[in-house]
């Protein structure tokens, strides 16, 4: 006979031949049913009642499960055994056959020995009944250990269900750790994107920039983002023109400060010098435009540059007085 474990496992694997399906509830039942039947014909009608197809496959299946399920043999009831003995003793009695006999002699002793006879009956009688009581004692004794081993097939059953549901339990409930875990972890990271794309500042080039090629989308007009694009391009430009011009005085400033420089060298380093500050100046006069600035107060505080203070007077001044001559 295979072990419950094989068992199980073999019925698993017919079910999932013959019905497409398996599960620890219907293993079991089948082998219960199969322990309950009497014959493989017996436990075939069972399973067509409970579902299965009435088919040669079944027959097979029927006919293999039961001989394969273990089953405790059917013993014999007391009252069968009584009813056995009683039946013997009969038959036992009937063989005897009192002789008659005209002597007396032969009465007396037919009579001495039907008493001897009665005696030792009555001796196997009670021989008889101490049997019966021996076993019954036997039945009784293992009917109390057969329900013992039930009990505790039933408990190891029991017992392997409710590992299974523990198992299936726990995994359920680390699936479940698992998927909050990730969803804790992609809320991080999605605050972290937008927190990042929240404290970064834009320019003011480049908010306006973005209005521009915003409007000129909502109108669908190309040769706005044209302009706008070489407007830029030249932006960049004119910055990165006047930066090397800067760097270039610098540099002249720094190697040729202890060195006699010819007429036409200094010529050209003051022309240049003159394009970079008229070039900034420009730059920053655009930039003093384009931006609002708060006034500032001449009166108040100290350290106040009046040149500054009266440079706009004393540029309408020069002008209305080149206009006079």
């Amino acid at each position: 006979m295979a072990s419950d474990k094989q068992l199980r496992d073999w019925v698993s694997d017919k079910l999932m031949s013959i019905q497409g399906f398996s599960t620890s509830v219907l293993v079991h039942y089948v082998i219960g049913l199969a322990k309950d039947s009497s014959s493989a014909g017996d436990l075939v009608g069972k399973l067509v009642e409970y579902g299965f197809s009435s088919s040669a496959e079944t027959s097979s299946f029927a006919a293999d499960i039961y001989a394969k399920v273990p089953r405790k043999g059917r013993g014999v009831s007391n009252y069968q055994k009584q009813e056995r003995e009683a039946a013997k003793l009969v038959k036992k009695q009937s063989t005897y056959k009192l002789l008659a006999d005209e002597d007396d002699d032969e009465v007396d002793n037919h009579t001495a020995s039907s008493a001897s006879a009665s005696s030792k009956s009555r001796k196997h009688f009670r021989r008889k009944a101490q049997d019966q009581d021996d076993g019954k004692d036997d039945d009784e004794t293992t009917a109390h250990v057969s329900e013992r081993s039930v009990r505790r097939r039933t408990e190891e059953v029991d017992d392997e269900d409710g590992d299974d549901t523990l198992d299936e339990e726990q995994e359920i409930l680390r699936d479940q750790q698992e998927r909050a875990q990730l969803e804790k972890n992609m809320r991080e990271r999605d605050a972290v994107h937008t927190r990042k794309l929240m404290e970064r500042q834009l320019s003011k080039e480049e908010q306006e920039e973005l209005t521009r090629r915003s409007q000129a989308l909502d109108k669908n007009d190309t040769s706005d983002l044209r302009n706008f694009s070489r407007q830029a391009y030249l932006q960049k430009r004119r910055d990165k023109k006047i930066d090397e011009i800067r760097d270039e005085i610098l540099d002249h400033e720094y190697i040729f400060q202890d060195v006699k420089l010819t007429p036409a060298e200094e010529n050209d380093f003051r022309y240049k010098k003159k394009i970079y500050d008229l070039v900034k100046e420009h730059v920053e006069s655009a930039d003093d435009v384009a931006e609002y600035k708060m006034p500032e107060a001449y009166d108040m505080g100290e350290g106040v540059n009046q040149e500054k203070r009266f440079s706009v007077a004393m540029q309408r001044y020069k002008i209305l007085r080149a206009k006079i001559k």
